[in-house]
């Protein structure tokens, strides 16, 4: 045939009697000269909802899915038995449906070229006329491995988990986007992912019942075109409280821990055998065990790199029905040798005691930080130390019952690039109160340091012992060459400003500086200085008496203004004299304001000393004067008056 369309009919004719009995059926051919191609349709599947099985009367709803990017697509849906059902879109509705078993057959196919690219995908659905119960679907989950984040390329394994019995289990997978992704399997495989962030779903149906028991999950995967280093998990282990062994229904909580600094920091927990127990974050808890033992597993990965860094650590703990006594750890201590201070790389040894005679005896060792330090003997080895300070901790439990015997002690270790004589800073200093726009005292230190050390003097806004803290602070208020042995600072009022209306406490410390390389050598002197404001927004003012006719009243006002918890005294005159002040003592200011309500008329002036409310010693004055008014009658006025005579 040459490029066109053609229409065939043909007439057939049944012979079989001496009537005439024919039909007719046409059909169209469209012939090109070439076919362009389409795309093949691939991953065509059916969902149904909700899935089989179902009670009779359900309306379903079935959904054509495929992974491809053909389109235009045409979707013809067909159903054995029929009943009715018919579509040709992605989308088909099976409406009150009698028992029995369906098979649903959809056909998909591209219409983006002149070929035919199509696939089928079939689907069952069970139609029972009631349902019995199925097993409820719980701690629906899913794991990946490796974990997100992984490079382009990896091969992701998935595996779905539930807690519950219930069984048999149908699985159903999906991702976003899919990429060919598909399972109806406990496990499902992504490979060859491109960059870019995946989603997946499974839902999980228990099928040992007629009824619909389901329940979904989700997870996501970001892949990347290349990781970049995350931070080594090291270090890691679990901690138990309370401690194995314990007893049936005790609540157990579990903490992740590790001594790496990666950060954020993801934790995926697993316990056996599970009963429900689960966990994404630092911290677990098992509630109600039965008797038995339990194995936990955590997994710490390192979320700082687009890498995967992570690590897992084991604990056991061991569930009674009733604990036996132990006994009591009593007299722990623990002995260092050598003892500190010791210099950078000295091997220490240290040995952990106890008084009691319980036994076995089990030994849990800690450091902080940590350098790789870990025992469960009753000694243990610090090797190489760096210059620090360490705290050593060592929990002893007595195994002679089944009950938890535990004591802890602690003991701290300085470690010095190099042991010298420490220089040193001594001073009795008395704590300073002043006023905001004031300077303080004198602050003096002495000190055995040598000329190359000079005093800077600073201060934090809270207190602190903490000689590492201290040094740290950035809030320098001068920097001296001690003279004859001692260091003075002389502060002025800038040094220590106060512009609220609360007191405020500088803690001012003398330290060295530069610092001693030696932080066992960072001694300092503390003093307090407290600046109490001053109550600069509190102002005074006077109303004038009033006038009635051409008499002026005895009743204007001396009033404050701008206060919140001060205190006064005023006196008459320009200046304020504290001999004649009202009242006697600082006090608290009306809340109505008024001060006075019964000035007269004449010319006066007032002084109104305002105090802060916890101090007589700072205050601000305030002078204000009445001016006296005028007071006239109104001008006359004829007023008519008429009279009535009446006889």
């Amino acid at each position: 045939p040459s490029a066109g369309t053609y229409l065939f009919t043909v007439t057939i004719q049944n012979n079989n009697g001496t009537g005439v009995c024919t039909a007719t059926a046409t059909s169209s051919l469209s012939v090109s000269t070439a076919l362009t191609p389409c795309t093949t349709v691939t991953g065509a599947s059916i969902s149904l909802s909700p899935t089989s099985p179902v009670v009779a009367g359900t309306t379903v709803n079935l959904t054509a899915n495929k992974t491809d990017a053909g389109s235009p697509t045409a979707y013809t849906w067909a159903a054995s038995p029929n009943t009715g059902f018919t579509s040709t879109t992605q989308n088909a509705t099976l409406t009150n449906p009698s028992a029995g078993t369906y098979l649903f057959t959809v056909t998909i196919q591209n219409n983006n070229g002149t070929g035919v690219c199509t696939a089928t995908a079939t689907s069952s659905l069970s139609v029972s006329t009631a349902l019995t119960p199925c097993t409820t679907v719980t701690g629906a989950s899913i794991s990946l491995s490796p974990t997100s984040p992984v490079v382009a390329g990896t091969t992701v394994n998935l595996t779905a988990s539930k807690t519950d019995a219930g069984s048999p289990t149908a699985y159903t997978w999906a991702a976003s986007p899919n990429a060919g992704f598909t399972s109806t399997t406990q496990n499902a495989t992504l490979t060859n992912p491109s960059a870019g962030t995946y989603l997946f779903t499974v839902t999980i149906q228990n099928n040992n019942g007629t009824g619909v028991c389901t329940a979904t999950a989700t997870s996501s995967l970001s892949v990347s075109t290349a990781l970049t280093p995350c931070t080594t998990v090291t270090g890691i282990s679990i901690s138990l409280s309370p401690v194995s062994p314990v007893v049936a229904g005790t609540t157990v909580n579990l903490t992740a821990n590790k001594t790496d600094a990666g950060s954020p920091t993801a934790y995926t927990w697993a316990a056996s055998p599970n009963t429900g127990f689960t966990s994404t974050t630092q911290n677990a808890t098992l509630t109600n065990p039965s008797a038995g033992t339990y194995l936990f597993t955590v997994t710490i990965q390192n979320n700082n790199g687009t890498g995967v860094c992570t690590a897992t650590a084991t604990s056991s703990l061991s569930v009674s029905t009733a604990l036996t006594p132990c006994t009591t750890v009593t007299g722990i201590s623990i002995s260092l040798s050598p003892t500190s201070p010791v210099v950078a790389g000295t091997t220490v040894n240290l040995t952990a005691s106890k008084t009691d005679a319980g036994s076995p005896t089990a030994y849990t060792w800690a450091a902080s930080p940590n350098a790789g330090f870990t025992s469960t003997t009753q000694n243990a080895t610090l090797t190489n130390p760096s210059a620090g300070t360490y705290l050593f901790t060592v929990t002893i439990q007595n195994n002679n019952g089944t009950g938890v015997c535990t004591a802890s002690a602690t003991s701290s270790l300085s470690v010095s690039t190099a042991l010298t004589p420490c220089q040193t800073l001594t001073g009795s200093l008395i704590d300073q109160t002043i006023c905001a726009g004031t300077a303080p005292s004198a602050i003096s230190v002495s000190t055995n340091a040598t000329a190359a050390n000079s005093v800077r003097f600073v201060y934090l806004t809270s207190h602190s012992n903490d000689a590492a803290t201290i040094y740290a602070s950035t809030n320098i208020l001068a920097t001296v060459t001690p003279l004859g042995g001692v260091a003075t600072f002389t502060p002025t009022a800038a040094n220590f400003p106060n512009t609220t209306t609360n007191t405020i406490t500088y803690h001012t410390y003398a330290i060295f500086n530069p610092n001693p390389s030696d932080v066992s050598c960072r001694s300092f002197v503390h003093v307090h200085i407290y600046v109490n404001p001053v109550p600069s927004n509190v102002t005074a003012n006077i109303t004038p008496p009033t006038c009635a006719g051409a008499t002026a009243q005895s009743n204007g006002l001396l009033r404050l203004s701008g206060f919140t918890n001060e205190r006064y005294q005023y006196s008459s005159g320009a200046t304020f004299n504290a001999a004649t002040a009202i009242p006697a003592s600082p006090t608290a200011i009306p809340g109505n304001s008024v001060l006075i309500n019964n000035l007269t008329n004449t010319a006066q002036t007032y002084t109104v000393r305002i105090f802060t409310s916890n101090s007589s010693t700072c205050y601000i004055d305030r002078t204000v004067t009445l001016t006296p008014v005028v007071c006239n009658c109104p001008p006359p006025r004829c007023v008519p008056i008429s009279i009535t005579i009446n006889n």
